[in-house]
């Protein structure tokens, strides 16, 4: 006989939310999407946000030349690094769906997470640290272009060395129109002549004449009578500045003979300064080389002594675990 009594289905198996996701479906990116994406670590506790970058804001600081027709190329909001993802490896960072939901019943510090807060931040405002923007961020579309290529950029040309930028505040004053004290009355519109005046033959007799050399007078008071005679005459200095600080101008300045320690270095010293650079450089290529070795070294005997690398003590566990970009 036949039970007709409804059948009680066993609760299936739990899995973690990271295994759970492996079998999702595809889903179709667009550029500046937020995303997770998959560690490729089966101990991580949740995965870790990205926004995809557009292709075509891509840059060679970067690392990224190309990309194939379901890969792409993401930057984190934990460390600010790019790396190259599958479409199989993304999911959809939305607060309302899985696997965000997932990762915060199973994970009281999946809230507190920097990363995790950086990207809900962007989410809710629209702005993203200033850290985080690329040098194109959002000067391209979000469309995607896959499969990408990144095309070689020209290099910028630069200025021409001769051109001189000039502040539209600086009064340029030509030495060859200033007058003995220093004045550009020589140059202004109120020293030239008028058109009544230049066919006066006494103007152009006196204009012709040299002028008399005023008799030497004492060093301070000469220097004292030009302040005060320029401070009355001529046109206003600009911001309020007195038009002696304006008109001021430096003078020569002395030239230094060479010390006696500033001897030039003889030819037959060169060959010995380059191989003594050569040796500095061979050292600090073998310090390199050591520096990594005992780097190596290191993470060995922490991993035989039964220990994890690195700790799984909250954000350190995405150290050492990083994707490189292809």
């Amino acid at each position: 006989m036949v039970d007709a009594s409804a059948t009680v289905l066993e609760a299936p198996r739990e899995q973690s939310p990271v295994q759970t996701l492996l079998s999702e479906e595809k889903h179709r990116w667009r550029g500046r999407d937020v995303v997770f994406v998959d560690p490729l670590d089966t101990s991580a506790a949740y995965w870790w946000p990205a926004m995809i970058v557009p292709t075509d804001e891509i840059d060679t600081t970067m690392g990224c030349t190309q990309l194939g027709a379901d890969e792409y190329l993401v930057k984190y909001f934990e460390d600010f690094k790019y790396s190259t993802v599958r479409g199989s490896e993304l999911r959809a960072f939305d607060t309302s769906q899985r696997p965000y939901t997932d990762f915060a019943a199973n994970n009281p510090s999946f809230p507190k997470d920097k990363a995790i807060r950086g990207a809900l931040s962007f989410l809710k405002t629209g702005h993203a640290h200033a850290k985080f923007q690329w040098r194109q961020w959002q000067t391209g579309s979000d469309v995607l272009s896959l499969p990408f290529t990144l095309k070689p950029q020209p290099m910028p040309v630069d200025a021409d060395s001769t051109s001189v930028l000039v502040d539209s505040d600086v009064t340029l004053v030509k030495d060859d129109a200033t007058g003995d004290d220093g004045d550009d009355e020589a140059g202004s519109p109120e020293s030239l002549p008028s058109d009544k005046s230049r066919g006066s033959p006494e103007l152009s007799k006196s204009r012709g004449s040299p002028a008399k050399t005023p008799p030497p007078q004492a060093e301070g008071a000469n220097q004292k009578e030009t302040v005060e005679s320029r401070g009355q005459r001529g046109r206003p200095g600009k911001r309020g500045r007195p038009v002696s600080v304006r008109q001021k101008r430096p003078g020569k300045r002395k030239i230094l003979e060479q010390a006696a320690d500033e001897t030039p270095v003889p030819d037959t010293d060169v060959p010995r300064i380059q191989a003594v650079i050569k040796e500095l450089e061979e050292v600090q290529e073998e310090y390199r080389f050591f520096r990594s070795l005992v780097r190596r070294s290191a993470k060995d005997l922490w991993l035989e002594m039964g220990n994890e690398w690195p700790p799984n003590l909250g954000t350190s566990t995405r150290f050492g675990k990083r994707r490189k970009v292809n």
